[in-house]
């Protein structure tokens, strides 16, 4: 998507098993755009979104997770991490985030 509105008309439209939202989104950002889809009616708003950022520290995951992201992704992207916190995401589908950075 180019941007959070885009990427909230699209989640809203048609379901997805998950999200990865770049915080950095032009207009909606991917964090107001999480906070649009919790507020959805329906399936869609529990759906697992995880943050895409290159801020990934600590007091910045638990923040994000905090305003309603399952999970954060820190770029650049490792393909291993981001299929991890995926399927993690999935699998708790919102009971315990997961914060994937350099160390795993």
């Amino acid at each position: 998507m180019r941007d959070g509105v885009a990427a909230e008309r699209e989640l809203r439209a048609q379901p997805y098993a998950a999200a990865v939202l770049d915080l950095g989104l032009p207009g909606m950002d991917g964090l107001e755009a999480t906070r649009a889809i919790r507020r959805l009616p329906g399936e869609v708003a529990t759906m697992p979104i995880l943050a895409l950022t290159a801020n990934a520290d600590p007091w910045d995951a638990t923040h994000y997770i905090a305003e309603g992201m399952d999970g954060v992704i820190e770029k650049p992207i490792k393909t291993h991490l981001l299929a991890a916190a995926i399927n993690a995401a999935m699998d708790r589908r919102r009971s315990e985030p997961l914060i994937a950075d350099r160390a795993a």
